[in-house]
């Protein structure tokens, strides 16, 4: 498939500007992946340092408190509690063992206070002892917790026998650690009650490190997804987050809140804690996305420039090309196209001194000499071509001649002298057509009695025998109709069909219009043409021959005259005897007769 040079053109611009466009989008992804990336150990850091920091707290917590009931105070009361309580067991006590208890929550209650005072992030602390009874201590912010809580941190701390950081869902500034008490007298482990402290999540979290990103939001949650502390005050504890929600790249860019966010997540391997960053996707990568806008802005802005500037460039040079090679075409397929009058380019070159306009100068030069040369030949060829078509037209059947001679001679001898005049009249009529080369086409009328002329002098020889029917209408007389044609075709009528059969030969001649032609038709009925010589004739592997002047003659001047629009057909026709058929152009008809 051929293929002009502005779309060449256009083609490898849109291939240039699709790469450069490609290029630039792996581009801008690898500096996006690589923005991401820094942003995603950006944030990780500052999560594993926060961590790191809250663990540190939280680790120095569970110290304290670990020393808290190991000591011996908190242990030598924890002893008299338990002795006080398998006395009660066992009877009435008096007032001196009645004051043991006392003493005994007094010191433990002492005890928990100092832990209180000796680490800021606690704001309250409370003493459970072995009989569920709730004894509060010193308090830096006040905070009820009902019997159900107090419960359900006791069940969490019972479950693990350890320190455990619990958070409960209506006190979530505060994150709880609950320790059991045990007697180490005697390895005896006896329970003692259940100390818990309220640590102040907010004052915790100041250790929480945002590092370079800002406005970072920290989340913490056990791996239950149940919210632990937020940061920011947001507390949106409806927005659950797993690490399986996590890439293979460590994060996720996902909706928090009402916010696209980008979100990264470590695990706590000391801790059954999750942490979580939270950033705002397009604060963080603002100037990504500007870039990428930007450019794609500048992409299409750039193309467009690019596609008009080739489309004006493919324009300026293939415009003059299409336009030389649609007038050479034109000159090679208009058949109608005057030879003496080859058309030039209309502007020759003249508005272009670069190589298209010295190729549309040089075309021009070349159309002029080869109408000249042309010219000459056609003159030459007319000339050439009147000689041929004269020596057709002026032969004549000999044979038909030395009969009509026969003729007139055995009617002079017979002394019929009255046909003599009509037989040498029909016969000057006929030479006089047939000898002239001024004209190749005279009009329908005149060979029609060229053709009444002819079957006049048949007659005279085969008498009855011959009968000829002409149906052509008025209209058809003044076309122009190749001379002798008609007359041929009869003559070849008289020679195949009424020569070669014993009754009375028919012969039709009749005219038409039709797809703007004139069909001209002569039929016998005489014993028609082999099928196989007819289909050979159609295809050309014979020539149409008959006696003397013959088909070939009439054929031969048919081609010369019309060229492919005039056509002979040779058929039998539908019941017997052969047809054959003109189909002349009406238009050239009409110009010849103009």
């Amino acid at each position: 498939m051929r293929h002009s040079i502005r779309r060449k053109l256009l083609a490898m611009l849109l291939f240039f500007i699709s790469s450069m466009f490609l290029l630039g989008l792996f581009s801008m992804s690898n500096i996006s992946d690589s923005y991401i990336q820094h942003a995603y150990e950006m944030q990780t850091a500052s999560l594993n340092a926060s961590i790191y920091m809250i663990e540190e707290k939280l680790s120095v917590i569970e110290s304290e408190t670990y020393d808290l009931i190991s000591s011996d105070i908190v242990q030598n009361a924890i002893t008299q509690l338990l002795e006080y309580m398998e006395q009660l067991k066992t009877g009435e006590l008096t007032a001196t063992q009645r004051g043991t208890r006392t003493v005994a929550v007094r010191a433990i209650q002492r005890a928990v206070s100092d832990a209180l005072y000796e680490n800021e992030l606690f704001d309250a602390s409370y003493y459970i002892s072995p009989d569920g009874a709730l004894y509060k201590t010193s308090a830096r912010n006040q905070i009820s917790l009902t019997d159900e809580q107090l419960q359900k941190l006791t069940q969490e701390c019972e479950e693990k026998r350890e320190c455990c950081f619990c958070v409960l869902e209506d006190a979530r500034n505060y994150l709880f650690a609950v320790r059991n008490l045990y007697e180490r007298k005697g390895l005896s482990l006896r329970y003692a009650g259940t100390a818990v402290f309220c640590i102040n999540l907010p004052k915790m979290m100041t250790y929480f490190s945002e590092g370079t990103v800002p406005d970072l939001i920290m989340r913490i949650q056990n791996s239950d997804g149940e919210l632990i502390y937020e940061s920011k005050g947001e507390q949106n504890g409806s927005n659950t987050l797993t690490m399986d929600m996590l890439g293979d790249g460590g994060y996720a860019v996902a909706d928090y809140g009402n916010t696209r966010s980008f979100i990264t997540g470590v695990s706590s391997k000391v801790l059954d804690w999750e942490y979580y960053g939270i950033a705002d996707y397009n604060a963080m990568f603002g100037t990504v996305l500007r870039m990428t806008k930007i450019y794609e802005l500048l992409f299409v802005i750039l193309s467009a420039l690019l596609l008009l500037i080739g489309a004006w460039f493919g324009t300026n040079l293939a415009q003059p090309i299409e336009k030389l090679t649609k007038h050479m075409r034109a000159i090679r397929h208009d058949n109608d196209l005057q030879v003496s009058a080859l058309p030039l380019l209309p502007d020759d070159g003249k508005n272009r001194m670069d190589e298209i306009g010295e190729l549309d100068r040089q075309f021009n030069k070349l159309i002029s000499e080869i109408n000249r040369l042309i010219n000459e030949n056609y003159k030459n060829q007319i000339l050439v071509q009147e000689a041929q078509i004269a020596t057709l037209q002026a032969q004549i059947n000999p044979h038909f001649l030395y009969n009509t001679l026969d003729m007139i001679r055995w009617l002079a001898t017979e002394k019929q002298y009255q046909q003599i005049p009509r037989i040498v009249s029909s016969l000057s009529l006929l030479l006089r057509s047939a000898m002239s080369t001024k004209k190749a086409k005279i009009k329908l009328s005149e060979e029609l009695d060229n053709v009444r002329a002819y079957i006049m002098i048949q007659r005279a020889r085969f008498r009855d025998r011959l009968k000829l029917t002409i149906v052509v209408p008025e209209q058809c007389f003044d076309y122009l109709v190749p001379v002798m044609s008609l007359q041929m075709l009869v003559e070849n009528s008289v020679t195949h069909a009424l020569e070669q059969m014993l009754e009375p030969c028919c012969i039709n001649v009749s005219a038409m219009f039709e797809n703007e032609s004139l069909r001209l038709c002569v039929e016998d009925n005489g014993p028609g043409i082999d099928p196989h010589i007819i289909e050979n004739l159609h295809s050309g592997k014979v020539k149409a021959s008959g006696n003397g002047i013959g088909l070939s003659n009439l054929d031969e001047r048919m081609r010369r005259m019309y060229d492919k629009n005039g056509k002979m057909l040779v058929e039998n026709a539908a019941e017997h005897g052969a047809k054959i058929t003109l189909v002349l152009p009406l238009e050239g008809i009409i110009n010849e007769a103009l």
